[in-house]
């Protein structure tokens, strides 16, 4: 498999004994999480923003909640 696909690493954050309604938690915090990351990168390096890991943190929690 290749590394740096994305698919990859959602197929990674799978918990092997968990049930599925906890996978399906697992999944969303990482789309959430991954997606903000891409949103905030492309702000700092196209609008000259800066960088702001409380601010990531703040959006991914009101995205999962």
């Amino acid at each position: 498999m290749d590394h740096n696909d994305s698919c990859y690493h959602f197929l990674q954050s799978k918990l092997g004994r968990a049930s599925e309604s906890v996978n399906d938690v697992w999944g969303a915090l990482w789309i959430a999480v991954v997606s903000e990351i891409w949103k905030h990168k492309s702000k700092v390096i196209f609008k000259g923003g800066v960088v702001d890991v409380s601010e990531i943190f703040t959006i991914v929690q009101l995205k999962v909640w």
